[in-house]
């Protein structure tokens, strides 16, 4: 199972996409991010995610070095700090593997899409009308600063 979670531009966490692989390969990374632009993902500006080998592979960031592993420090402190590890994903997924366990034999990958699939659906639901992780606008107001200093981390 592959999730993506997000920042939306008003702060809130959001449900970018999901869906259900045999593996982590390279190619099955590649198609998850191939699948999340073709239905409209544009405007990233930084990725957080755990060290999965064919992760790695797929978006070539840690492998370049060290400047780029430490991107997320061009990012004004009070978003550091609840972006610099991949807990908002690790949190989801202990709560997909608590469900899963209920189960525990899926008949088909449908019925894995419909049970996780409204699991996502209520907790995106929840974050867009809790409070948010984010005051976006010092984000949005300095963006070109952020952007230069996480280009020039990139080269460097």
């Amino acid at each position: 199972m592959f999730v993506a979670i997000g920042v939306n531009n008003t702060g809130h966490k959001e449900v970018i996409g999901f869906d259900v692989y045999d593996s982590e390969k390279t190619s099955t990374w590649k198609a998850f991010f191939e699948s999340l632009k073709s239905r409209g993902l544009r405007g990233v500006d930084i990725v957080i995610f755990d060290a999965h080998s064919g992760l790695r592979e797929a978006m070539s960031i840690l492998e370049e070095g060290f400047e780029d592993s430490i991107t997320i420090m061009a990012l004004p402190s009070k978003y550091r700090m609840a972006l610099r590890t991949s807990n908002i994903i690790e949190r989801e997924n202990r709560e997909i593997r608590r469900r899963e366990k209920v189960i525990q034999i899926f008949p088909n990958t449908d019925s894995i899409i419909r049970l996780i699939g409204a699991l996502l659906m209520d907790d995106h639901n929840d974050w867009s009308t809790r409070q948010r992780l984010f005051d976006m606008k010092e984000y949005f107001d300095n963006r070109g600063i952020i952007q230069s200093k996480l280009q020039r981390s990139n080269v460097a």
